[in-house]
């Protein structure tokens, strides 16, 4: 967890010369806030007929409901292409390595370059989504997104198609965080903010699965066409947003600055800037870590740029989290007011696995399927078809139960107990026979546990973190997805290639998946002790709740006509 932010006087903050006085009377208001009846609950509704309300309306009225879910519909695109990108150029590396004339570790470095850029640019494009226009930051991503994933179509040779896949990276890393901060203000009714952020959360695990399909369809055209599919979906997209998004002026109040002095908000004389410091130890750090990690499954842990790199990205993280600390907060890359919201530390933990069980799932049986029992790439897609279906049925599941009946906390334990569950089935896997058995009802009640997890904790997250702050909250959360799954499957790699098929031979044998499937069991196990133990129950939280920007807000909303509180709640447990 990174370090408390440090006290600062009211010199350092930049404050407004009336801040003594402000921050006496914002103290005073406080503390009578927190007595509140209402305190914690969204705006009530406009008076339409009260003539302020209207004129309040005028300035921010929201599109037609058709146009918003076209734009959900855009964004869900947007994610699903941005997890595409990774997830089906895999069944293609074989091909690809043979037609560029790569090594099977260059090979690897198709899917490394996209992903690395990916992770290692979504905090900072959360920051710029966040303090600048996420429309203009969305649309400009879409685009490099499209256009540059062509450029790797069309590229016939090694190192240009490399750095046209890091750029496609950088521009999805774009996309990511705008759209979670124009979810959130295009969507601000609570009830339906929970079910746009679940559905574009969803639209993530399901392209991990379904990426892997339509990869292999593809595939029958030439692997360009996999890189085709992203540029003919996102290009006339991106152009489309041109005009669909409303300015954003339009549809979020933008307060003054303000700044914290402990834990008050008071005016601030300027606004946020970038931490162009923070930005570049994040990324590096990250570019480091997870190239160390992906090193690791090809030369090994004792080699020394793997052991070199890991350290020093390990070691760049504290630093960047100190300098958060020590930065002028309302310019922090990484507000540490974050880390103070209850819930949210855990479930950045949680977001470390969430994605892993899906690869290690995909990676370990795709080579099953291929090397140890001889099925072809398309077919070996065909069979993850059911994890797709289910992933996709969580998004319903996860909306259609009352959190009421089925609370927050026993759906994040109950997914990744189940999962845990899942990967024992696959630990008993000896041969082809065992699919129907064992696979099949593995991959059923694991994609689909683990999807209503991912999903409940994804709309935990950014309903729980001031909107100021939600392209930011939306960027670790994929960002901590991408480290934890490259950190995870390099662990379920070295444990596998332990048990090899034949001695001095780089291969895990069946014993070694085994055993790979037991640490990952062992990882969801560990999770859910987590969430047992360190979750807080959202509606606790109400009374001791502040009413400044940066304090956690209360996940509830208030009693509709005819039902009780309870039955409101959007998050309890």
């Amino acid at each position: 967890m990174p370090p408390p932010s440090s006290t600062l006087d009211a010199d350092e903050l930049d404050l407004n010369p009336s801040s003594s006085q402000a921050l006496e009377e914002k103290k005073r208001t406080d503390a009578e806030s927190r007595t509140s009846e209402d305190h914690g609950y969204p705006p009530p509704i406009l008076d339409l007929d009260d003539p302020e309300a209207n004129e309040l309306e005028k300035h921010f009225a929201l599109p037609s409901n058709a146009r918003r879910n076209f734009l959900l519909a855009v964004f869900c695109a947007a994610q699903f292409l941005d997890t595409f990108g990774a997830t089906a150029v895999v069944v293609a590396l074989p091909q690809m390595a043979q037609d560029l004339g790569m090594t099977v570790s260059e090979s690897n470095w198709i899917v490394n370059a996209y992903s690395l850029s990916l992770a290692s640019a979504l905090l900072t494009g959360g920051r710029v989504s966040d303090i600048t226009n996420p429309k203009i930051v969305f649309i400009v991503g879409f685009l490099l997104l499209g256009l540059f994933s062509m450029g790797v179509g069309l590229a016939r040779e090694k190192t240009t198609l490399l750095i046209l896949r890091a750029i496609s990276g950088l521009g999805a890393s774009l996309t990511i965080p705008a759209a979670t901060t124009l979810i959130i203000h295009l969507f601000p009714e609570p009830k339906e903010q929970a079910t746009a952020i679940a559905i574009f959360g969803a639209s993530g695990a399901v392209a991990s699965i379904f990426g892997l399909i339509i990869g292999g369809a593809l595939l029958l055209g030439g692997w360009s066409w996999i890189f085709y599919f992203s540029t003919i979906i996102a290009t006339p997209l991106a152009i489309a947003c041109v005009f669909l998004i409303p300015d954003p002026k339009t549809i979020r109040h933008v307060e003054p600055p303000v700044a914290l002095v402990d834990g008050v908000e008071v005016p601030a004389a300027r606004g946020p800037r970038m931490d162009y410091l923070g930005t570049c130890l994040q990324t590096a750090a990250i570019v480091l870590l997870i190239f160390g990690l992906t090193q690791a499954n090809v030369k090994g842990w004792r080699d020394p740029t793997t052991i070199s790199t890991v350290v020093l990205g390990a070691l760049l993280f504290p630093c960047f989290f100190y300098w958060q600390s020590r930065i002028n907060p309302i310019d922090a890359l990484l507000s540490p007011s974050l880390w103070k919201i209850p819930n949210f530390t855990l479930l950045i933990i949680f977001a470390l696995s969430m994605g892993y069980w899906y690869f290690t799932t995909q990676v370990s049986f795709s080579d099953i399927f291929q090397a140890e029992w001889g099925i072809t790439g398309i077919m070996t897609a065909v069979r993850f078809l059911p994890a797709g279906i289910c992933s996709t049925l969580a998004v319903v599941i996860a909306q259609a139960i009352p959190l009421t009946k089925f609370p927050l906390r026993w759906r994040l334990i109950s997914g990744v107990l189940l999962g845990a569950g899942s990967s024992v089935l696959f630990s008993f896997v000896d041969d082809a026979k065992d699919f129907w058995p064992l696979i099949f009802p593995g991959l059923v009640v694991g994609s689909l546990s683990v999807a209503l997890a991912y999903v409940s904790a994804f709309v935990s997250l950014l309903m729980s973190v001031p909107p100021k702050h939600a392209g930011v909250a939306g960027g670790i959360w994929v960002s901590v997805l991408q480290l934890g799954t490259a950190a995870l499957l390099s662990l379920t790699s070295t444990i596998q290639v332990a048990f090899p098929e034949e001695e001095g031979v780089p291969a895990p044998s069946q014993k070694g998946y085994k055993f790979g499937f037991i640490f990952c069991m062992g990882i969801m196990i560990l999770d859910a002790v987590l969430v047992f133990l360190f979750f807080e129950n959202p509606l606790a939280l109400v009374a001791s709740t502040s009413t400044n920007e940066d304090a956690p807000l209360d996940l509830s909303i208030p009693a509709e006509e005819g039902k009780s509180r309870d039955e409101s709640i959007i998050f309890g447990s």
